[in-house]
């Protein structure tokens, strides 16, 4: 098996259903999280193939295409949506994306109920026969694809337990990125505080692969079956910002910042953020 080098960039461009795709190996991302496979699948054999299965995507069309439409507490068709929001003409290269919810497992009664999605199913781990779910899907990506994925994120899970150490752990393995977002409505003095354990959380900071994403946004709910559909709710930042990098690095190259590029599809920010250039 061939090494994974890189002494410069390797583009590739091909048709995807009638539209052009361009891929780089810098310009991928492993995301994992829920999503209402229900709506998109008939029945139990057609939304296994989409439960604890690495799933390409190329574009936004292919996110109800195979995760079901935007819904209140499904994770994956709003974040991915908010990513691509960021695309521009030439698309933000590919992405790995995990579901974990099980629509026959996380239910009350006969309802799907993805509250019941815990840690341990966005961490996974490798079963008896080698099989490994959530997060260790990250380690096959090579082998399935040729690449591993250079941003791992897990908006909405990485404040559980274990999640962002176990994303670490991954990143220094495959020589990843990782994304991850303050809670909501946390403090600078907050955000300054979390540099270590004692903080009201710990953003790992010994951590060199981690990238940093405060506050949440203001968006607008697209649930059209949510009592506040068509509202301001809260989102986190991270998945916005992953999908200016990677558009950038499509765009322009991996040498290019995404520093100074507007942020698509907000309504501003969910807090108030104080800033005079210079100082």
């Amino acid at each position: 098996m061939p090494s994974e080098q890189y002494f410069g960039p390797e583009v590739v461009e091909h048709d995807v259903g009638g539209e052009l795709v361009r891929e780089l190996k810098a310009a991928t991302a492993f995301i994992i999280g829920t999503a209402p496979i229900h709506e998109a699948h008939a029945d139990t054999a057609a939304w296994t193939p989409y439960i604890n299965k690495k799933i390409l995507v190329h574009r936004r069309s292919d996110i109800a295409k195979y995760f079901g439409p935007v819904r209140d507490g499904y994770s994956l068709p709003q974040y991915l949506d908010a990513l691509f929001d960021q695309a521009g003409t030439k698309g933000v290269g590919v992405l790995t994306v995990v579901n974990v919810f099980n629509p026959d497992v996380h239910k009350t009664g006969d309802d799907p109920d993805p509250s019941l999605v815990t840690n341990l199913d966005i961490i996974g781990a490798f079963d008896a026969a080698g099989v490994p779910s959530g997060l260790q899907l990250a380690y096959g990506n090579f082998q399935s694809f040729g690449w591993f994925c250079k941003n791992i994120a897990a908006p909405g899970f990485d404040g559980l337990v274990g999640v962002l150490s176990e994303m670490i752990v991954i990143a220094n393995r495959t020589r990843a990125r990782v994304w991850t977002d303050a809670p909501l409505g946390t403090t600078v003095q907050q955000v300054i505080e979390a540099r270590g354990s004692g903080g009201l959380f710990n953003w790992q900071l010994d951590s060199k692969r981690l990238n940093l994403c405060w506050p949440h946004m203001k968006v607008v709910n697209l649930d059209d079956t949510s009592a506040t559909a068509g509202q301001e709710i809260d989102q986190p930042l991270s998945l916005r910002m992953l999908g200016r990098m990677l558009s950038t690095v499509v765009e322009f190259g991996y040498h290019h910042s995404p520093s100074n590029r507007a942020i698509e599809g907000t309504e501003g920010p969910s807090q108030e953020v104080l800033y005079i250039p210079g100082d």
